[in-house]
């Protein structure tokens, strides 16, 4: 086993090779280990530059009328409820807003306030209203940098799931678990 770690450790160890794998710094010490050059011919891309895969008219209406329930093992919905828990669900929690109560994500709401159309979602979502940051890579070439709040942006095959996860579930009243 001893030799077995020294030559990993001589390998692939960032630091001093009297690291031992048993220590406690190990584990921080291949944590904090940067991640390695791509192999010559291989070209990295930036996912955030991809377009969404289009959505056919008749494929949308099924995602928005459907009830999450049925909705919930398909790719985009998972995507979108996640990235919803990750970015959205601090403030916009079972589809509140803790910043201005009226400006909720339910039906009603959407609608009184203006934004109850596709556009206007993936606008919001793309850069920003008020207090909530845009997470689109071009966020900051169409607003003042600082309504753009992310450090990494969201690409837009994931802007588009979860513009469609929210009209999903604003269209159910944010009822049952999403």
């Amino acid at each position: 086993m001893q030799a077995v770690g020294a030559a990993y450790r001589a390998k692939f160890a960032p630091g001093p090779t009297d690291l031992n794998p048993d220590d406690d710094d190990f584990e921080f010490a291949m944590a904090n280990k940067p991640a390695p050059a791509p192999k010559a011919g291989v070209v990295l891309v930036d996912i955030t530059d991809l377009p969404a895969e289009p959505v056919a008219d008749e494929e949308l209406q099924r995602r928005l009328i459907t009830p999450s329930e049925q909705m919930k093992k398909e790719r985009w919905y998972k995507n979108g409820a996640e990235v919803f828990v990750a970015k959205c669900a601090g403030c916009h929690g079972q589809g509140g807003n803790s910043a201005k109560v009226d400006h909720t994500l339910f039906n009603d709401d959407l609608t009184r306030n203006g934004v109850n159309d596709p556009d206007k979602i993936r606008q919001i979502i793309r850069y920003g209203a008020g207090t909530m940051p845009g997470f689109s890579k071009d966020c900051s070439s169409k607003v003042d940098y600082t309504q753009c709040g992310v450090l990494t942006p969201l690409s837009e095959q994931t802007l588009q799931d979860l513009q469609i996860f929210i009209a999903n579930r604003a269209n159910f009243n944010w009822k049952g678990r999403g």
